[in-house]
């Protein structure tokens, strides 16, 4: 006969990725990726864009200037996606990761005028949204 050993109580089985927080995640994913590699390319042909930048703005933009913003933003953003993964991975620490960059990219955005504020509560949804599977993450 078969050896049948009881399992303990406090071995639980892996949680479940619920199915909304699946398409969240890869939707966020896919998101925030793009916005990372369009500010990756950004930082590459950082001359072309300051150009296209000063010829449109009243006041002038810096290389040094330019280069920060960029290089900032992309360091946010990839912060962002790495707390998604980690969410996708079911880590409540995944949430913190996502929402502080989304947060300090927020606070900047309303900081600039001529950002409108609809891109700003895009961003406040998603952390709303991850927010209310909080409960189900590790």
């Amino acid at each position: 006969m078969e050896d049948q050993s009881p399992v303990p109580e406090t071995l639980s089985p892996k949680a479940k990725r619920p199915v909304l927080l699946t398409a969240l995640c890869i939707f966020a994913s896919v998101f925030f990726g793009l916005i990372a590699l369009i500010l990756l390319v950004a930082l590459f042909y950082s001359g072309s864009f300051m150009e296209l930048i000063n010829t449109y703005t009243d006041e002038p933009v810096s290389y040094g200037q330019l280069m920060a913003l960029l290089g900032s933003m992309f360091l946010l953003v990839t912060a962002a996606v790495a707390g998604i993964y980690l969410m996708w991975r079911m880590k409540r620490t995944g949430y913190y990761v996502f929402s502080i960059p989304i947060l300090t990219v927020c606070i900047f955005q309303l900081s600039m005028s001529r950002i409108p504020v609809f891109s700003t509560w895009m961003l406040v949804m998603f952390i709303i949204l991850f927010g209310l599977f909080f409960r189900k993450l590790r």
